[in-house]
């Protein structure tokens, strides 16, 4: 598993279009949230 950040989320596409393409790994990608984002999500959800 690799993790890594991206300024937004085409170059994080970009970059793992271009790895699998060549065949040799296989590409799955997960969006995260960073604290903020989740405590807003969070409120959200309990209303």
């Amino acid at each position: 598993m690799i993790v890594y950040d991206a300024p937004d989320d085409e170059t994080a596409t970009a970059l793992m279009i271009g790895g699998g393409a060549q065949g040799n790994v296989r590409t799955e990608t997960l969006r995260a949230f960073d604290a903020r984002a989740m405590k807003k999500i969070l409120s959200q959800a309990r209303r």
